[in-house]
């Protein structure tokens, strides 16, 4: 508002207003901006003053904020997508990203500009096979490009008077699940553990304290999900993890209830009742002696009661026989050398061609020179009756990556008796030969039993003809273990 005529030239025309959410407005002047804009906030009230030309400024007291006008700016959102770059950039409220593509996001910017309330935006991105990102400020890259990385989850906050303000709100949609429910002001939007992408991104700024967006089509009301994750301890028990809310905040907020059910069944049996611990132990013992496919479940929930569950399927086959039962079988073969085999080939490979392949492949197993330590092992989990991913096979490779894919792999520290050994001796992070774990002198040397190998260090390791009994180090290229499916 402003004086006109010679009244312009005689006086100034003050005035101030309160605004919800903030109160009083700093005094404004002739037809100067007062009260704000883009923040949806309502003007409740006016005060005008005339004062002399040139006079002082009306006293600031009653005055909640220095400034008469906040301009609550534009929010502004891009993303790098896979197979596209970089998009067009979007405001506040606009989806950034695609759905319905399975396209993942690698990067993303997002900026606050025109705001005359000091302060900025920050954010950070949990990206694939890198983790939690730094955070970046406003306009700045978080992410990657040119790496075909995923982006799994992000989190973002206001800085300065801005954060006091506006709340931050935002929520993605992520691979095989859909949109997630709203997140805010530094809270973690995505997953972690599920190795599943970010496929578009939304954010909104809204006056502090105001209702959050809607969340419609959200597929639940939880806007950060863990995975699941087991390794194994021993030869019979199951370690669940629920996964690391590291650097994702509110990890105090949390619960977890882990259980176990076979697969096509209701029936769920509780391992861990809700608590903030994120592992629990579930033996064999406790599970029925039948083959099938199992479901291990974690549960988490919210501050806010809200609850969410993830499983993974794990294929169990129970054996009869023993750990014991596997070693000694093999320990009855030790001394076996195939160039003193009267016959053709090794008694390993005739096994596995008469038993296992039958002659379904244009292949003899059971001819010389065939490399038989894979069959040995094979053999001697047949005699014991001990069952094992990947197993009987002929090859290392496929035992290596049925193991992985039914997480039945323990670190090279962490073999026990009774377990299988595989080794990688050409740094290709691929198997050359297999054994079976005899005794574990410590956490870097076991006594093993080997088909196929040489009874001394000197010679070929891996095509050495004898079955001996073998100290080997990780020194030695042990790449990991492999656990049975004892019962």
């Amino acid at each position: 508002m402003r004086l006109y005529g010679d009244a312009a030239n005689r006086y100034d025309r003050c005035y101030r207003v309160p605004v919800l959410n903030i109160g009083w407005m700093g005094w404004a002047k002739n037809g100067e901006l007062s009260g704000t804009t883009g923040k949806a906030l309502r003007m409740e009230a006016v005060q005008v003053l005339v004062v002399p030309k040139g006079d002082s400024a009306p006293s600031l007291k009653g005055s909640d904020v220095a400034e008469a006008f906040r301009d609550g700016g534009s929010l502004s959102v891009q993303s790098h997508v896979q197979n596209i770059g970089w998009q067009a950039v979007v405001g506040s409220g606009v989806v950034s990203g695609t759905t319905g593509r399975s396209l993942r996001v690698e990067s993303f910017k997002v900026n606050v500009t025109g705001a005359n309330a000091p302060g900025g935006i920050k954010y950070c991105s949990h990206v694939q096979n890198i983790g939690w990102q730094n955070w970046v400020n406003g306009g700045s890259i978080s992410g990657t490009t040119g790496r075909s990385l995923r982006v799994e989850a992000i989190r973002a906050e206001l800085t300065g008077e801005l954060a006091s303000s506006y709340d931050l709100y935002y929520r993605v949609h992520v691979q095989d699940i859909g949109w997630l429910s709203w997140a805010k002001n530094g809270e973690a939007a995505g997953t972690a553990g599920r190795s599943a992408r970010i496929e578009a991104l939304q954010f909104c700024l809204v006056p502090k304290g105001g209702s959050a967006p809607s969340n419609n089509g959200a597929a639940t009301k939880m806007h950060f999900l863990v995975g699941v994750s087991y390794s194994f301890e021993g030869l019979k028990t199951y370690v669940l993890t629920a996964t690391s809310w590291e650097g994702a905040g509110e990890s105090s907020a949390l619960s977890y209830r882990f259980s176990w059910q076979r697969q096509g069944e209701e029936e769920q049996h509780v391992i861990r009742d809700w608590s903030s611990t994120r592992t629990a132990k579930l033996t064999v013992d406790d599970m029925p002696d039948q083959e099938g496919t199992y479901l291990l479940v974690i549960e988490q929930k919210d501050g806010y009661g809200n609850t969410y569950a993830s499983s993974k399927s794990v294929y169990y086959k129970p054996s009869t026989g023993t750990c014991q039962e596997l070693i000694n079988a093999a320990s009855k073969d030790i001394g076996y050398y195939v160039g003193n085999d009267p016959q053709t080939g090794s008694k390993f490979g005739r096994w596995y061609e008469a038993k296992v392949d039958k002659n379904t492949r244009n292949y003899d197993f059971g001819d010389d020179g065939v490399a038989y330590c894979v069959m040995a092992v094979s053999y001697w989990m047949d005699l014991a009756k001990v069952y094992g991913p990947g197993l009987p096979r002929a090859g290392c490779e496929g035992v290596y990556f049925a193991a992985l894919a039914d997480g039945r792999t323990v670190s090279a520290t962490s073999i026990q008796p009774g377990m299988l050994i595989l080794y990688d001796w050409d740094g290709d992070k691929l198997p050359d030969h297999i054994g079976i774990v005899e005794k574990r002198i410590n956490s870097h040397t076991y006594q093993t039993i080997e088909g196929n190998t040489n009874n001394t260090s000197a010679g070929s390791q891996d095509n050495g003809g004898w079955v001996a009994r073998r100290t080997r180090t990780i020194e030695d290229g042990i790449l990991c273990g492999v656990v049975p499916y004892y019962s």
